[in-house]
C-alpha cells in the first residue's frame, strides 16, 4: 500500500495493530478505520476486530461485517447490519469486522437544508462549506428522504472474490420511496484512494430502524447537515 506523503502529512495518518485498539490512543473527533479499501477491494473480507472492540471508539460510522455480510451502520453508537434485503438487525458485539470507519463529530458546523436537494445537489452544498478541499470529513444528515436507492450485498464465502465480481453478481439495489433517518458518512479527497473510497461514501438508517443501506441517490427534504473536520486517521492494519 502507498500513501501520497502530502496527504499523509496533511491528515497526520497514523497506522496501529488491532491489540492497540483503544480510546486512549487517539484525540476525540479522530477518525478510525479498520483496514483499507484496498483491502475490501481485494476481497479481505476476514474481520480481525469485533463490534465490541470498536463501540469505545465512535458513536457513528460505516463499514460490513465478516464475509461482506451487509451494510453496517453506525448511529448513536448503536452498529446496525442492513442485510442483503434491506432488513436492519442490531450487529451483535461478536460479530467481526473487516472493514469500518467510525468518528465523532467534534467542532462540527451545520447546514439547514430545505429541499428538494438530490445527490449532486447535496454534494455540491457540502463542499461549498468545506475549509480544505483536499481534506476529510465526517457527515451526519438528519431529515427526511425522498426517494432513496439503496444497495445491500449477500453474505459471501471463501475463496472471496475481488469487491467488484461480487457486486456485479450479488449486489441488491432497491428504492425506498420516503423514509425520516440518519445518513452517515465520510468524504475523502481524490489522493487519499490508497487509504479509503475517495468522495462520499455514505450509509443511511430509517428512524424507525427498519432498513438502511449504502446510499446510490437520496433527495434531501427539511434536513440538517452536520459537518466535521477530523485531524487524523488513524488505521489498523
Amino acid at each position: 500500500m502507498t500513501i501520497d506523503p502530502v496527504l499523509a502529512h496533511r491528515l497526520r495518518v497514523h497506522t496501529f495493530r488491532s491489540d492497540q485498539l483503544t480510546d486512549e490512543d487517539h484525540d476525540p473527533g479522530d477518525i478510525i478505520q479498520i483496514h483499507t479499501a484496498q483491502d475490501v477491494q481485494a476481497g479481505a473480507y476476514e474481520g480481525d476486530v469485533t463490534v465490541g472492540d470498536l463501540r469505545p471508539l465512535g458513536h457513528f460510522g460505516i463499514g460490513t461485517l465478516e464475509g461482506l455480510d451487509g451494510e453496517l451502520v453506525v448511529v448513536d453508537g448503536e452498529f446496525w447490519d442492513i442485510d442483503v434485503d434491506g432488513v436492519a438487525r442490531l450487529a451483535p458485539d461478536t460479530a467481526r469486522v473487516p472493514f469500518a470507519v467510525l468518528c465523532d463529530l467534534v467542532e462540527a458546523t451545520t447546514i439547514d437544508v430545505t429541499g428538494p436537494l438530490d445527490r449532486a445537489g447535496f454534494e455540491a452544498l457540502v463542499r461549498e462549506h468545506l475549509p480544505d478541499p483536499d481534506g476529510c470529513y465526517a457527515l451526519r444528515v438528519e431529515g427526511r428522504f425522498a426517494p432513496v436507492r439503496f444497495r445491500s450485498v449477500a453474505r459471501q464465502h471463501p475463496p472471496y472474490r475481488p469487491l467488484a465480481e461480487v457486486l456485479a453478481t450479488d449486489q441488491h439495489d432497491f428504492t425506498v420511496p420516503e423514509l425520516v433517518g440518519t445518513m452517515v458518512g465520510f468524504c475523502f479527497p481524490p489522493d487519499a484512494g490508497d487509504l479509503e473510497f475517495a468522495g462520499f461514501h455514505l450509509h443511511l438508517l430509517a428512524a424507525d430502524r427498519s432498513t438502511g443501506g449504502h446510499v446510490f441517490e437520496a433527495d434531501l427534504h427539511d434536513a440538517r447537515i452536520t459537518l466535521a473536520h477530523p485531524h487524523a486517521v488513524h488505521v489498523e492494519l
